[in-house]
């Protein structure tokens, strides 16, 4: 918790990935009542070997939601590969923490913060590794979003982090440019969550002290300040 991701652990043995996993924890919480705060999971939908040209390329879907809400559960598969997956593209669509499990922040070097984005690159990466095994291209990757998605993908090609991650990226309704990619008042927000649990924003053992608060403690006091997710959630 309040970590940059780790890479995947190797396994041994076929995984069956044949369902979704678990989301991550939105806000307001009722909607998916089985959000995990490890929830950076890939789906990924590969063509026909007949169908188009091959290596084939990809593209990745960020999906939106004002970073505090959405999941890659939402968009489902089949028009995912009716629409691209037919046509000789490997689709993949990703989670990322939200809300203050992705963003909370002290503004300095203590928590910096932006771990929601730190998922997304760390889920580039593992796709660098992993087209190869499903006939894709790597150097032919396509980004794109919508909404918080779109300010994602954008934020994306500013950081060079993502360097040889991807060829193109497509932000719809959304871009480094907005308000909500640059958000004013997240340190301030970041220090309303320290406060309701009852922990020293300031204190330089602040982070040693949050990663010991529970999931439920962090969605509890985010409710305890904002009145619209106290009012629909639960």
């Amino acid at each position: 918790m309040f970590q940059k991701p780790q890479p995947p652990t190797k396994w041994k043995t076929p995984l069956k990935a044949d369902k979704f996993g678990p989301p991550a924890i939105i806000f307001p919480v009722r909607k998916f009542k089985d959000g995990n705060e490890d929830c950076l999971t890939l789906n990924l939908f590969k063509p026909k070997e007949n169908c188009g040209v091959q290596p084939f390329s990809a593209m990745v879907y960020i999906h939106g939601g004002g970073f505090v809400s959405g999941s890659s559960r939402e968009w489902g598969y089949k028009e995912t590969c009716r629409k691209l997956v037919s046509n000789g593209i490997i689709a993949v669509t990703i989670n990322y923490r939200l809300g203050p499990f992705g963003f909370f922040s002290t503004g300095d070097g203590n928590i910096p913060g932006n771990y929601g984005i730190w998922d997304m690159i760390q889920a580039l990466k593992f796709l660098q590794e992993i087209l190869p095994s499903f006939n894709g291209d790597p150097k032919n990757v396509t980004i794109f979003g919508h909404s918080a998605g779109g300010m994602a993908t954008s934020l994306l090609t500013l950081t060079p982090e993502t360097k040889d991650l991807f060829a193109r990226a497509i932000p719809m309704s959304g871009s480094a440019l907005s308000k909500s990619s640059n958000n004013p008042f997240l340190i301030k927000h970041s220090k309303m969550v320290a406060e309701a649990l009852e922990i020293d924003f300031s204190s330089f053992r602040l982070r040693d002290e949050i990663i010991e608060v529970s999931a439920d403690q962090i969605k509890e006091a985010v409710k305890s300040f904002v009145s619209f997710l106290t009012d629909i959630t639960l």
